[in-house]
Parts: C-alpha cells; sequence; structure tokens
C-alpha cells in the first residue's frame, strides 16, 4: 500500500475573497476546496491507476476526473454566465454525451486537465461567485430555483467523487490520508 498525506482541508470559511456573507463565503469557499482535494487526491497517481477500472466498477479516475470537470463546464454557465472556452475544452467535451463506461480518457492527460481547469475556475469564475446577491437569482432550469441551489449541487458532485476517487484509488493499493487544517484565526 502507498500512502500519501493529503494537504490540509480548509473546512472554515471566513472572509475569504472578499464577501462579507457567511453563507456564501462558505460556500464559494468550498466549492473551490473540493477542487483542489481532488487534485491532491490524484495528481501523484500513475498513469496506470488513473487508467484502471477497479473491479466491479467502469468508472476509472480518469473518467472521474473528465466527468467533474465536463459538469463544471456544463452547469456553471448556469451561475456565472458565458464564458470563454478554456484551451482543455475539446479534451473535456470528448468525454461528454457517452456512457461512463465509454468515456475515452486514452492519451488525455487528465491531471493536466483538471490543473487547468482549476486554474480557469479561479481566474473566470471566483469574481462572478462572489457577486453580492447573485446566489440568490432564480435560474431556470429543472431541478433549481436559485444559483445557489445550482452551486450546491456541484459541492455535492465534487465531494461525492472526491470520496469515490479515495475508494477507487485504494483498491488500486494508494490510500490517501485525510488531515484537517486548524481552524483560521481571524482578527
Amino acid at each position: 500500500m502507498q500512502e500519501k498525506s493529503g494537504r490540509p482541508r480548509q473546512l472554515v470559511f471566513r472572509g475569504e475573497l472578499g464577501m462579507t456573507d457567511p453563507g456564501t463565503q462558505w460556500m464559494v469557499g468550498m466549492f473551490f476546496e473540493l477542487g483542489d482535494r481532488v487534485l491532491d487526491q490524484v495528481e501523484h497517481l500513475p498513469e496506470a491507476v488513473l487508467q484502471a477500472n477497479p473491479p466491479n466498477s467502469y468508472l476509472s479516475p480518469a473518467k472521474v476526473i473528465l466527468h467533474l470537470v465536463g459538469t463544471d463546464m456544463k452547469r456553471l454557465p448556469g451561475v456565472v454566465g458565458t464564458f470563454r472556452t478554456p484551451a482543455y475544452a475539446p479534451e473535456v467535451a470528448r468525454s461528454q454525451g457517452v456512457d461512463f463506461d465509454a468515456i475515452p480518457t486514452q492519451g488525455i492527460d487528465v491531471v493536466s486537465v483538471l490543473r487547468s481547469h482549476l486554474d480557469f475556475r479561479r481566474t473566470h469564475w471566483q469574481g462572478p461567485l462572489t457577486t453580492a446577491g447573485l446566489l440568490d437569482e432564480p435560474i431556470d432550469l429543472p431541478y433549481f430555483e436559485t444559483k445557489r441551489d445550482l452551486l450546491g449541487h456541484l459541492i455535492w458532485h465534487w465531494s461525492f467523487h472526491s470520496g469515490h476517487l479515495g475508494a477507487v484509488t485504494l483498491q488500486a493499493g494508494y490510500e490517501y490520508l485525510w488531515t484537517s487544517a486548524p481552524k483560521p484565526v481571524v482578527g
């Protein structure tokens, strides 16, 4: 078993990103934290582990990564509006609209795609997400009433799949040891 001590997880977000509303601070902070956590979970894995489907599953870590990034790209315009197409979009687009077991991952450096996506998130979406009142605006999508609801779904999505990644990589012999960051000192 190969172990990696994970980066300290940030769970408290106060005064982050220039926002004053604690609920929005937490949502936006957690959204970015979960992306960073997923990168920390996978950036050290060999390509063979990233591509491997564990027993009784059709989702390799590489497929999960492309699914997470693709879902962000599909859903976030509903929250932040349209945005320029990132350079990694063609690689992600190949994974959309197909069954999970058919997601093509060979020849795609999924860790680089994830890293680029997280940079793109911070550069292009962090500002709009911190706009006062944005998350309380109504949204015309099935299952969601406000932009906050949609962002909440994306937080759930990244949280679910970070646990999923932990389970499938553990089956491949790579254990990720979770650690928590100390509560930040405010003042």
